[in-house]
């Protein structure tokens, strides 16, 4: 048995999803944990499980990045659940920190794979345009200083991104990918809010930095 978690976080102070260990800089000193989501989470589930357990994400999101749905799963103690499905997100919910929210959790079918079974993510990429730097939403916004952004011309590139392709040129060097090719379902460029333009990208998966880039 599985269970599976749909997780909401501000990205902003995580070294991203994936539990990373920075190593000593000098020989007295000791590898340190990097602070990341997953291993948030991990730490959490095993205050109120009493046991240590693996999370698996289906993204691994960059340094940075939020989220609204990530989908996690994680194996129960050999000895079941001692809470219900509901409990369970209200428990985690008071040992995680402000940043981190357990929105849902679910029982999962044996052999769930929130990677392979992915069918598409979202991403979206908010610019904040004008010459003030925003304020009230920095965290979640990138700010260009344009008060005005050609949008037609925006739509029209955004319409040819959309399909398989080779995305190297829009990677990080180093990303470490074997293949750089991805499908891109939808690429949408909209007006949420005055001075506010959101880029919406649909995929099939993402390379390291990729939608930054593109957007």
């Amino acid at each position: 048995m599985l269970y599976a978690l749909t997780i909401a976080y501000d990205g902003t102070d995580f070294h991203g999803w994936q539990r990373q260990i920075r190593p000593a800089s000098a020989p007295e000193e000791e590898p340190t944990e990097l602070r990341t989501v997953q291993g948030t989470l991990e730490g959490a589930l095993q205050e109120v499980l009493r046991l240590r357990t693996h999370v698996v994400g289906a993204s691994r999101t960059d340094a940075g990045v939020h989220a609204w749905g990530q989908v996690a799963v994680f194996t129960p103690p050999p000895t079941g659940m001692r809470m219900p499905e509901e409990r369970l997100a209200e428990a985690l919910n008071a040992k995680l920190p402000d940043d981190v929210r357990v929105r849902s959790c679910a029982r999962a079918r044996e052999g769930f794979d929130p990677i392979g079974l992915c069918q598409a993510k979202g991403y979206r990429y908010t610019l904040a345009l004008g010459r003030e730097a925003p304020l009230w939403d920095r965290r979640v916004v990138h700010h260009v200083r344009d008060e005005q952004l050609d949008l037609q011309a925006m739509r029209r590139c955004a319409h040819e991104l959309i399909g398989r392709r080779d995305f190297a040129a829009m990677a990080k060097a180093g990303h470490g990918r074997l293949s750089t090719v991805r499908t891109l379902f939808r690429v949408d460029v909209s007006e949420p809010a005055p001075g506010r333009v959101a880029i919406d990208v649909v995929g099939d998966g993402f390379l390291h930095h990729m939608v930054r880039i593109l957007a």
